[in-house]
């Protein structure tokens, strides 16, 4: 199958199709933020119609394909990357699930000759109301989830790294090889193995999606998450990715759990160092980080 990038122009509605072969599911960082950027990961033709699908989570709306030819086909429930959108407006349309399909059907099927590689079309695009989702919508989609705390991916990143080969586990010499941003796992919960290579798109990608489908909703079920500020936030995503994401009142972690249950802020400095694995080649790095946590913490 031949990946599609759908690109997104940041002013307008409207979007550009490039088909070419190595583009891949990605989110892209700007200044900070994930803008829309929509990757779409490869097509098929089936019965004139076009599917084009993706691991990528997905947004509820409709467009209209402008095609070459006057096709003018609509097409509903593209995939979409997580949005982080300025405009407040538009935040309730965006919708989301881990995987997603559509189908761009196709009123003369001699219309997918159109999708060649190396060619190029245009969408524009018009969001859904979410008042004419039906009850099946409602049972399948749900809200893009919480914004990231972005100064905890950009802790992340820095005491990770970003390796495109698989590498042995820095602490037992072997499995699990690691590789990407910290990734020990692939999307779909298997291991990687030497040999395995990512590139940096895939690699962001990957971390966001493993961020906020794993480890983000254990942390919100921690009782002062919410009062917590977007560095606090950071840096206890930071300790997740580092130490698990079932941190919180798991049988080792009792100090740091008893200091966010009393909201004592006073000894959380302590609390991060006491994850260093004393003794061990990682524990002057993971004392680094762990100062580092602290410091974006108390921030």
């Amino acid at each position: 199958m031949l990946p599609v990038t759908l690109m997104t122009d940041d002013e307008r509605m409207f979007k550009k199709i490039d088909i070419e072969q190595n583009t891949y599911p990605t989110f892209l960082v700007y200044g900070g933020s994930l803008y829309r950027h929509v990757l779409l990961g490869g097509y098929k033709k089936a019965e004139g119609s076009l599917h084009i699908v993706s691991p990528a989570v997905r947004a509820k709306f409709t467009c209209q394909y402008n095609a070459p030819d006057p096709f003018n086909q609509e097409v509903t429930n593209v995939i979409m990357s997580p949005v982080t959108d300025s405009s407040k407006e538009n935040q309730a349309f965006w919708k989301a699930t881990p995987a997603g399909q559509i189908n761009l059907q196709l009123t003369n099927p001699q219309a997918v000759d159109h999708f060649q590689l190396g060619t190029t079309h245009y969408v524009d695009f018009t969001l859904a109301p979410e008042e004419t989702q039906t009850d099946e919508d409602t049972a399948i989609w749900k809200p893009v989830t919480t914004q990231l705390p972005k100064p905890g991916v950009d802790l992340i990143k820095e005491f990770e790294g970003f390796y495109p080969n698989a590498y042995p586990d820095p602490l037992t010499k072997g499995k699990p090889y690691t590789i990407g941003w910290g990734s020990t796992r692939k999307r779909d919960g298997t291991r990687w193995n030497l040999g395995d290579t990512i590139t940096r798109d895939e690699a962001d990608e990957l971390l966001i999606y493993q961020l906020e489908t794993n480890y983000l909703p254990p942390l919100q079920k921690i009782p002062a998450w919410p009062e917590l500020n977007v560095n606090q936030q950071g840096a206890l995503l930071s300790f997740a990715y580092n130490l698990g994401a079932n941190f919180y009142g798991a049988a080792n972690f009792q100090t740091i759990t008893t200091v966010l249950e009393k909201k004592q802020w006073n000894k959380i400095e302590s609390a991060f160092l006491l994850y260093c694995n004393p003794g061990t080649d990682v524990e002057a790095g993971l004392k680094r980080r762990r100062q580092a946590e602290a410091r974006l913490f108390l921030k």
